[in-house]
């Protein structure tokens, strides 16, 4: 149930839509204020807008720890290939020192050979 009102709420939110509604609300509480003695100190106006602020700023951080997580996995998965990919070379490594050596050990071989020889 909750989900069909956050997607309202973030309809609602979109940036012109949002920024469309609250000069409107705005303008129309001080229309109102000057008019109709509507809302004489602007609490009600204040309150409003405060209320919203914080359902915004609690969306925002609920966006924004989504939006970590996904960062951290995606850092937790990178960090496993990176030692994956660092055993990998180091396995490389060791069997081209391992050949490096046996060429060594049968060019010595053949050194030794050819001083016997001559």
């Amino acid at each position: 149930m909750g989900n069909w009102i956050a997607r309202l709420y973030r309809w609602f939110r979109s940036p012109r839509r949002f920024l469309k509604f609250l000069v409107a609300f705005i303008v129309a509480s001080v229309v109102f204020h000057w008019t109709a003695d509507y809302d004489p100190d602007f609490g009600i106006t204040n309150l409003s807008l405060s209320i919203e602020a914080s359902v915004a700023s609690a969306g925002m951080l609920l966006m924004l720890e989504a939006i970590m997580e996904r960062l951290f996995e995606y850092l937790r998965e990178w960090r496993a290939s990176q030692e994956r990919d660092a055993r990998e070379r180091r396995q490389m490594l060791e069997a081209v020192l391992a050949a490096t050596e046996a060429v060594r050990e049968l060019v010595q071989d053949h050194i030794d050979t050819l001083r016997r020889m001559g």
